[in-house]
């Protein structure tokens, strides 16, 4: 698996994952037996450097937010894609 964007908070731990070689469901069963685990298929990851107000809502506009990071220069959304 490779990770794309990890974010950790006092009760929880979110990640963003390629599953383009298809281990998840070794890695899920593996997590699952200790942790309540939540998943989310089928979203996207946008990252883009030197970002104004125009570049988020033109990327917000496409479906729902489920993460979003931000640092000086870069952010980066995972978004749930519109229908």
């Amino acid at each position: 698996l490779k990770v794309n964007v990890i974010q950790n908070s006092a009760i929880s731990f979110s990640v963003c994952i390629d599953n383009k070689f298809k281990n998840f469901d070794t890695f899920y069963n593996a997590l699952e037996k200790e942790f309540k685990i939540e998943v989310q298929k089928g979203v996207d990851l946008y990252t883009v450097r030197h970002f104004d107000e125009n570049a988020i809502a033109f990327i917000e506009a496409k479906g729902t937010s489920l993460l979003t990071q931000v640092n000086k220069e870069t952010i980066q959304i995972v978004l749930e894609p519109n229908e």
